[in-house]
């Protein structure tokens, strides 16, 4: 061991916060590194988590001897990392205070894997064309009305139960966890019914969440088809972070989206549930659920995917 000698801090050090968030893929931390690099920065300390598809990382940066004025330091590093789908936040006053930030989850497509869903179809024998033909992610609202049609008569203590079955994988809890630590609000978008999201929110820490009610007659606990269309209409994207931005004082380019509308993912990008498929399908064989009442449940749980 050598001893330890103390160096004072150099008066003229700069730091630089520099926050990555986005898709996760190969050579995102060499391009940012590499950039830096071209300008003379020196990266001082960094934290990564990469997660079921989602990348951040955090880098403590000196920029002292930057050979560019900061604004277009910014700039390039916006327009380098946006060609990686990666978003950039900066924070050069007071960088060891984190700012308060927010990242929402845009989720469009079932939380159920693709692989689950073809299990279901193929053990409970159902039509893959039927499946295929009520969910259009281009009439959200419809499908959603198609579900809640095929749920008629269910009990709701049954959604509830095949929702408890659920658990969590490892990266999942992993990512939500340090999103905290990082000073991250997490909120979470989706067409599925608020039964689900509000377990998630309630498992996961989750602050903010936007699905759809199932409708239920009061007294007999049991789900009617009676819904306004309207009512399944999920909020614009814009209006719910001006709403964000307001609640907790977030400046809008502290606001992060992941959304899998427009990308093709493995699975859900962030949050991967593992649903207990024993219990959907014990439901089935004692003849609790039906075949309609599947094609619902698997659409009230995020819009699924074509299964081939």
């Amino acid at each position: 061991m050598d001893k330890y000698s103390p160096v004072p801090r150099d008066p003229e050090k700069k730091n630089f916060l520099l926050v990555l968030i986005g898709i996760d893929k190969p050579g995102i931390a060499a391009k940012v590194s590499e950039t830096l690099s071209r300008y003379e920065i020196n990266i001082e300390f960094s934290k990564l988590v990469a997660r079921e598809q989602v990348f951040l990382m955090e880098l403590l940066t000196d920029i002292s001897k930057c050979n560019i004025p900061l604004s277009n330091l910014e700039k390039t590093l916006k327009e380098v990392m946006l060609e990686l789908e990666i978003y950039t936040q900066f924070q050069t006053a007071d960088v060891f205070n984190k700012k308060k930030r927010l990242i929402v989850f845009n989720i469009i497509n079932s939380f159920i894997s693709n692989d689950s869903i073809s299990e279901i179809v193929t053990q409970a024998s159902l039509s893959k064309i039927e499946l295929n033909s009520i969910c259009n992610k281009r009439m959200i609202e419809q499908c959603l009305e198609n579900a809640v049609s095929n749920l008629d008569g269910l009990p709701l203590d049954v959604v509830n139960n095949i929702i408890r079955g659920i658990t969590f994988s490892s990266g999942t809890i992993e990512l939500l966890q340090t999103l905290k630590i990082m000073g991250y609000r997490i909120a979470l978008i989706s067409p599925a019914a608020n039964l689900l999201l509000d377990f998630l929110k309630k498992k996961l820490d989750i602050d903010y969440y936007y699905g759809f009610d199932l409708p239920a007659d009061e007294d007999t606990n049991l789900i009617t088809k009676e819904i306004n269309i309207k009512d399944l209409a999920l909020p614009e994207l814009d209006s719910v972070i001006n709403e964000f931005a307001a609640k907790e004082k977030i400046d809008k380019s502290d606001i992060t989206i992941i959304s899998d509308k427009d990308a093709v993912f493995t699975d859900t990008p962030g949050i991967r549930l593992n649903f207990n498929l024993k219990v959907i399908l014990d439901y089935f064989n004692q003849h609790i659920l039906s075949k309609e009442n599947i094609l619902g449940i698997m659409s009230i749980f995020g819009i699924p995917g074509k299964i081939k």
